[in-house]
């Protein structure tokens, strides 16, 4: 039987028709709070060409080199939260030629479309695509990186892996992984100085990076301690169990015994497997110390659909069972990823929440007087203090018209108030002033409501 079939890519046909579906649609869309965020720190002062005064501050960080691009584009292209989420789709699909050449070049074509295929329904990639922050950048990054490493492509290793560790700790900790693999394998395979050096270039990249961050900004940059028990059991559980990912974990741990004791499976597939494996629990230690958000655990779900790609390609049973398989997942991952009420930004259902933002802030437009005080959580305030992130009109400056202050700095005021994430018992602030309600939107479970004091 011929390894290539070309009837197997219509479960990759499938993938991408579901993320097409699903996030075509929502690029249009505001910037969620996470890319506010983002804004609001360092790409705004960057965009605005005021270098000097970001690099001064201490209380600001070195901006990574995800966010030096996006700044670049928001000014020499466009800042609209469109042409961002579109611009930022191209590393969405940099990932996917990746995982498809990884498993097509170590295994089969069947294992290069698998793999692409599953990566693509896992909600977190869902929701991470088109986003304009640094994971999914990430993500295609690594990917890209372990993939030129492992053919040999050393050069173009050197230079995305450079990249991935300029934009965080994953990046650095991938590449000292790799040049360690490299050094130890030089009784078996040619070794180069000149190899040697090219993969030295990111770990020393990140040094020179940390040292300008601590010599300017008085700390070190993107790299903040933050272990907990409670947190690494969920970045565990995250990766390996929700989302439906148990499934791909059990497929996984099959793969490690066929690996483990068929003979059938190339020596380089073998040596593959190995490294991955070690970059794999190197990288989970790294993410549950240093990253603070689920969404920044997309190279890990994606390397491990990967591996389950490989684990079904390499399966001996018939064509049309393995087709069978793939299709069944991607439609559970995908009708789990549509139906799952969660809104963080590892959750594709998150675009629920930015409609409500947005709608909950047109109403507040229509209903707010001039020099009214609004009163609202961080994410509001990011949201109408920029116009840019979509959701107040550029032409209209909300914040020299009305003063905008915190929940925990409110007082008694003739405000509106915005609530979100229900229920609430009585409306009315730590001061016991009540507030009747202007407006209440709900959609699935995610509400948001706006209050002014009752007369």
């Amino acid at each position: 039987m011929k390894d290539f079939k070309r009837e197997f890519f219509i479960p990759l046909l499938l993938a991408i028709i579901t993320i097409i579906a699903l996030r075509i649609p929502s690029l249009n869309l505001p910037l969620c709070y996470a890319e506010a965020q983002l804004y609001a720190g360092s790409v705004f002062p960057l965009k605005s060409g005021d270098m000097f005064t970001i690099l001064s501050d201490s209380g600001v960080e070195l901006p990574d080199f995800f966010s030096v691009i996006i700044s670049l584009f928001a000014g020499l292209v466009s800042p609209k939260a469109f042409y961002l989420h579109l611009f930022c789709t191209l590393f969405a699909a940099f990932s996917v030629v990746a995982a498809y050449k990884f498993g097509k070049f170590f295994f089969s074509v069947q294992a290069g479309v698998i793999s692409a295929s599953l990566m693509i329904v896992q909600n977190v990639f869902l929701a991470q695509t088109g986003l304009s922050l640094p994971n999914m950048f990430q993500n295609c990054l690594i990917i890209t990186g372990l993939y030129c490493y492992f053919r040999e492509k050393f050069p173009l290793c050197a230079l995305v892996l450079t990249l991935s560790a300029l934009t965080s700790v994953l990046g650095f900790v991938t590449s000292g992984l790799l040049l360690a693999a490299y050094y130890k394998e030089k009784s078996n395979r040619e070794w180069k100085l000149s190899t040697n050096i090219l993969l030295c270039l990111p770990i020393a990249a990140w040094f020179a990076y940390q040292i300008l961050s601590i010599t300017i900004c008085g700390k070190l940059s993107s790299l903040t301690f933050a272990f907990d028990v409670e947190k690494t059991l969920n970045d565990l559980s995250f990766i390996f169990v929700k989302q439906f990912r148990f499934i791909i974990s059990l497929v996984t741990i099959l793969m490690v015994l066929i690996i483990k004791f068929s003979k059938d499976v190339a020596f380089y597939a073998n040596d593959v497997f190995k490294t991955s494996i070690l970059w794999f629990l190197l990288i989970t230690i790294t993410s549950t110390m240093f990253l603070n958000s689920e969404s920044g655990l997309l190279p890990l779900v994606s390397v491990l659909s990967i591996f389950c790609g490989c684990a079904l390609s390499i399966l001996n049973i018939n064509f049309h069972y393995k087709y069978l398989i793939t299709t069944v997942l991607i439609a559970i991952f995908s009708l789990g990823a549509v139906f799952n009420n969660q809104y963080s930004d590892s959750y594709i259902t998150m675009k629920d929440k930015v409609e409500v933002d947005k709608k909950t802030i047109e109403i507040l437009l229509e209903k707010a007087n001039t020099n009214q005080t609004i009163i609202c959580d961080n994410s509001f305030k990011t949201f109408l203090e920029h116009p840019v992130t979509g959701y107040v009109s550029s032409s209209y400056d909300f914040i020299k018209n009305h003063k905008i202050i915190l929940k925990e700095d409110s007082v008694n005021t003739n405000a509106l108030k915005i609530i979100t994430n229900f229920p609430i018992s009585t409306p009315e602030n730590n001061n016991g002033q009540k507030y009747k309600t202007i407006c209440k939107i709900l959609k699935n479970n995610y509400d948001a409501q706006i209050l002014k004091p009752a007369e």
